[in-house]
């Protein structure tokens, strides 16, 4: 056996973060003004555990009254936000949830809920937003099983064709309608693919199963007859195909007061003891917001449902699909538009793997999803819980989204490792606001790489009242064994390697200073500038790009030598973190003398928007998928006339998989041409590794 052993020296300024850490660990020993010194170790073979990437997920509701989602969902600003959500590298959002997808389906005039026939339901405004979703940007869908077909040519109304899950009659048409939409989307998109996503119950029962609210779509509910609708989707579900995930309750804030959760424990518990197949149950999900500093009310919901049912609770997955710092998508308030952000969502899953999947052995917390794929209001900018920021530029009629910090972490988040060790004597993710998490990955194109991912943070959940600098942190991690986990990672993975590789340390970087457009646009005036310039969009554009603080290349020994080439073993790495920031320290190691060059970049395509001043396009492209996974940066060029002088435009490398491209900003001297007006041209794009190894170019487009 061997070790990889880690050694960090961290240093905390603040006397409150001194008594946290030493209330948590008991370990603290010094005065709250010296310096805290730790020697943290991980071992390779004893501590390192799974580390699924259970986190890729968001979701949204559409505006009220749901009977206008067809026009949301296929507006511009929607296809702009899930095609800046898609462009996550590594997929990094997976899965997206979304509320309410029955509102876009009908049924004839005049049909009756007690009797309705698989041919009577039209999926067509359906199909629309799923092929964009499914097809065009390649999200597995969580679909809640929520909303109220309307009826064809008065789709205008609320009003839809079911009235009341009292009825037998009715939960026998929902099961038929249920049962239909399955083998429609299965022959429409495939098993293979339908069979990842999440089919959910109506979202929170607790607060719209009820005579008063009826679900908000005039559908009369109570807990009986919410168990009869339960089973009803069950069935049409496995009767459909039995690999289709369902599962329940989505119950929200009121869940521990409200009896939903222990209903459907206990139905389905009863349902297995008899060996029915009445119901089925492969997952357990609840939302519970406001986590930004402990994760207390969760493990109460797993030690209930762990209480209620020990054989659920052993066997499928539970997690909290809605997981965000503070309820209220709406609520406008500042710290959603900067680094405050991130750093909370940081620290909320370090919690809770801490808290649930750590040091809870008997329950299997794998879901775990933040809702904030929304759109803001037209005078709420960053402030809202969205991952990206929409201007509506009513002058023109042109939309402008634009990606925030707290989507630049999920694309920190991909580079984590498969594999997390346990760092002995670390802070309490729920006591101190500095957290910590050692990764390790074999390179996911099987290119001849390793990979070291170290998540630093300090967030103190979204006040962040200590200024700077009394609040920094002072990390310095040093690594050891480096050498023995290289050889023996590349044995496993039948790997010959010299005595001596090469490294590259990229470190990434979201604080207020750092990545943070909102703080730009506030220097442009904020809420009195709703119109920003062209001039200034640029500027905001190249704010939404991570900064890499540094980039350093290291020869590491993997036996003895004493090449004075050689870099000395242990590696340090250091920084100092504000508050609130998120750095990313993401090691690539490649094992042969020769870098494996990335493939092409792939499946470009382009799209012109609405904006005409200057005319805008927006390029989406896919990863290579063979050679180098470590990339440094996407190459955009760009040429008027489709056949030579093609010339990056790309001021700032990126990580993400597309990019906008305002073309009145090229100089026209050096292209010949004035492009104000009319998009025109063709663009190409190339990855370049962290070797400096180029890639092929991808296929060209031209608009």
């Amino acid at each position: 056996m061997f070790v990889f052993t880690v050694i960090s020296t961290l240093v905390f300024t603040t006397a409150e973060l001194h008594q946290s850490f030493a209330q948590s660990t008991g370990e603290y020993s010094g005065g709250f003004n010296g310096a805290v010194n730790l020697e943290l170790r991980a071992d390779l073979s004893q501590d390192s555990i799974p580390l699924p990437h259970y986190w890729k997920a968001s979701g949204w509701c559409p505006p009220e009254p749901y009977s206008s989602m067809a026009t949301y969902a296929n507006s511009e600003s929607t296809w702009q936000n899930h095609a800046h959500i898609a462009s996550v590298p590594r997929r990094g959002v997976k899965y997206m949830r979304i509320h309410n997808l029955l509102f876009l389906v009908t049924v004839p005039k005049q049909s009756d809920p007690t009797y309705l026939l698989p041919r009577d339901f039209n999926f067509t405004g359906l199909d629309k937003l799923l092929d964009l979703l499914v097809i065009e940007f390649g999200f597995a869908i969580g679909f809640e099983i929520m909303g109220n077909p309307l009826f064809e040519g008065n789709v205008s109304s609320n009003i839809g064709v079911f009235t009341s899950w009292k009825s037998s009659q009715q939960l026998q048409s929902w099961k038929t309608m249920v049962k239909a939409l399955a083998e429609h989307v299965i022959g429409r998109y495939g098993i293979d693919l339908v069979s990842q996503w999440r089919w959910e119950a109506w979202n929170e029962p607790d607060h719209n199963c009820n005579s008063k609210s009826k679900f908000k779509a005039n559908i009369d509910c109570d807990l009986q007859s919410w168990l009869g609708y339960f089973d009803a989707c069950a069935q049409g579900l496995k009767e459909v195909n039995p690999n289709l995930l369902w599962g329940g309750p989505g119950a929200g804030a009121a869940m521990m007061s409200t009896p939903f959760l222990t209903a459907m424990l206990q139905h389905v518990s009863t349902a297995r003891e008899n060996g029915s197949n009445s119901t089925a149950l492969d997952f357990v999900q609840w939302h519970e917001k406001g986590v930004a500093t402990n994760t207390a009310a969760d493990v109460a919901i797993v030690a209930h449902i762990r209480n209620v049912s020990p054989a659920i609770a052993a066997t499928i997955i539970t997690g909290n699909e809605e997981v965000d710092p503070l309820g209220g998508w709406n609520k406008v308030v500042e710290w959603r538009g900067d680094s405050t952000y991130p750093a909370a969502v940081s620290r909320i899953l370090n919690m809770h793997q801490h808290a649930l999947r750590e040091n809870e052995t008997d329950v299997i917390y794998a879901y775990h999803s933040n809702d904030n794929s929304f759109l803001n209001y037209g005078d709420a900018w960053f402030d809202q819980r969205t991952l990206v920021v929409r201007f509506l530029m009513n002058e023109t009629g042109a939309t402008e989204v634009l990606r925030k910090p707290i989507l630049n972490v999920m694309a920190l988040l991909s580079l984590m490792g498969t594999r997390k060790y346990h760092v002995t004597g670390s802070p309490d993710p729920q006591q101190s606001p500095f957290g910590i998490m050692v990764t390790s990955r074999t390179s996911p194109t099987e290119a001849h790489e390793l990979e070291i991912s170290v998540l630093m943070y300090n967030a103190d959940g979204v006040t962040n009242n200590c200024t700077a600098p009394a609040c920094d942190v002072n990390a310095s991690v040093t690594l050891h064994g480096l050498s023995e986990w290289i050889s023996r990672a590349s044995l496993k993975n039948r790997w010959r390697v010299s005595s001596v590789v090469q490294a590259c340390i990229t470190h990434f970087r979201i604080d207020q200073t750092h990545g943070n457009p909102r703080a730009l646009w506030t220097s442009f005036g904020g809420p009195s500038n709703p119109y920003p310039s062209p001039e200034q969009f640029a500027l905001m554009r190249n704010a939404t790009e991570i900064d890499v603080l540094e980039r350093r290349f290291l020869t590491l020994p993997t036996s003895s030598t004493n090449s004075s080439d050689v870099s000395p073993l242990p590696l340090t790495l250091s920084t100092i973190l504000p508050q609130p920031a998120v750095s990313m320290f993401h090691v690539c190691i490649l094992t042969t003398p020769v870098p494996d060059i990335p493939s092409a970049a792939h499946s470009l395509a382009a799209r012109v928007t609405p904006t005409l001043s200057p005319p805008t396009v927006f390029l989406r492209w896919r990863a290579p998928s063979t050679g180098s996974a470590c990339i440094a940066t996407y190459i955009i060029e760009y040429s008027i006339s489709g056949s030579r002088d093609f010339q990056r435009v790309n001021k700032r490398d990126t990580i993400f998989e597309a990019f906008v491209h305002a073309q009145e900003s090229i100089n026209s001297k050096d292209f010949g041409a004035s492009l104000a007006g009319t998009a025109t041209g063709c663009y190409r794009v190339q990855a370049v590794s962290v070797w400096g190894e180029s890639g092929s170019y991808s296929n060209t487009v031209c608009v």
